[in-house]
C-alpha cells in the first residue's frame, strides 16, 4: 500500500490535534513536526506524545529532518 501524506504546518497546538489534522486532510503518512535542531527532538516526553497520536490515528511518521546544514 501506498501512504500518500505531507508536513502538517498550521491548525495544531499539540498531538492529538496534529494527527487529527493530518486525517482531516486524507494523509496516512506525516513528516515528523520538528527537526533534529527543534528543542522539542530532545524531549523523550514529547517525542513518545507525538509517536502515540501517529499511531492512535493510524499515521505513520515516514520522514524525519536530522539533516543539518554545512
Amino acid at each position: 500500500m501506498i501512504r500518500l501524506g505531507a508536513p502538517i504546518s498550521a491548525g495544531w497546538n499539540d498531538p492529538g490535534e496534529w494527527a487529527t489534522r493530518a486525517r482531516e486532510l486524507g494523509y496516512s503518512a506525516v513528516y515528523s513536526p520538528f527537526n533534529g535542531d527543534d528543542p522539542r527532538a530532545n524531549d523523550d516526553r514529547t517525542v513518545r506524545a507525538f509517536r502515540d497520536a501517529a499511531e492512535a490515528a493510524g499515521l505513520f511518521i515516514g520522514e524525519v529532518g536530522v539533516w543539518h546544514t554545512n
